[in-house]
């Protein structure tokens, strides 16, 4: 889903792949066919308007913090 998701950051789109769903639910909701192997499971949407999720969904909807790639990556020459 790498090429799906660079494609859909390009175009404004925000991608999160699912760890952890039910295939037989996802199977029935969906109807996909028994000959059909569930893979994975990606939302795709747009960022909404924040205001319009109720107070226990607004706690939880902050930007992650992240180290910066300098503290990740080095050069022992430098």
């Amino acid at each position: 889903w790498g090429f799906l998701s660079l494609e859909a950051q390009k175009r404004g789109i925000m991608t999160h792949a699912m760890g952890g769903f039910s295939m037989s639910k996802a199977r029935k909701l969906f109807k996909i066919p028994e000959d059909y192997e569930i893979i994975t499971v990606v939302a795709i949407g747009r960022y909404g308007d924040i205001s319009q999720l109720g107070d226990d969904l607004k706690q939880r909807e902050h930007p992650d913090t992240r180290k910066d790639v300098s503290e990740l990556i080095f050069n022992k020459g430098e």
